[in-house]
């Protein structure tokens, strides 16, 4: 499919196969069971579920799209960036707190990307621009699908005073922690 004209016809041939996929095992051969708590309704899907199709098929179109631009091996390297996406927009929707040790490593990746776009002989700004939206957008998916896996809303931002203690204990960490502490599943510090 060398120079295939369109792309979003790859992404709705894979999303179709999924979803295919997906009703055989679940309601024809009932390897999963279906869920039953929460209920579905219209409103929760439309809440929860949509969205995370949405990017799903956003990040499968832009990715597909840039291959018409950039080379495969190019837009490896560029996908090379998720744990970066990921890790920023965890921090972003609060499901995951701020360390300087792993902001240091998303800069050394960050790094080392630069430099392999740097030496690509067959660079294009658009291609790029695609592969980055598709990255984004499968790492907001990432992070959208933890938090409905988990059942979790997330915090809000916390107050200034209490941000610097949550910067070094870890908001979600220290969080969990307290709550076992509260309910008597874990010692506290110190006893």
């Amino acid at each position: 499919m060398y120079n295939w004209p369109f792309p979003i016809s790859l992404t709705m041939v894979h999303m179709v196969f999924c979803a295919s996929l997906t009703v055989v095992l679940v309601r024809v051969l009932r390897v999963v069971a279906e869920p039953t708590s929460p209920p579905m309704t219209p409103s929760l899907y439309a809440a929860s579920v949509v969205p995370i199709g949405v990017l799903y098929a956003l990040s499968l179109w832009f990715s597909n799209s840039a291959y018409i631009y950039l080379s495969v091996s190019f837009i490896q390297m560029l996908k090379a960036l998720m744990p970066v996406a990921v890790y920023c927009l965890a921090v972003a929707f609060h499901t995951d707190s701020f360390h300087h040790a792993s902001m240091l490593n998303m800069l050394g990746i960050s790094a080392g990307i630069a430099v392999a776009a740097y030496g690509e002989a067959r660079f294009d700004t658009f291609g790029v621009m695609l592969q980055l939206v598709a990255v984004t957008a499968e790492a907001t998916w990432l992070v959208l699908i933890q938090i409905l896996l988990t059942g979790a809303t997330p915090p809000p931002a916390p107050a200034p005073a209490q941000a610097d203690r949550n910067v070094e204990m870890g908001l979600l960490g220290a969080h969990r922690r307290e709550q076992r502490v509260a309910a008597g599943d874990e010692a506290a510090p110190g006893s």
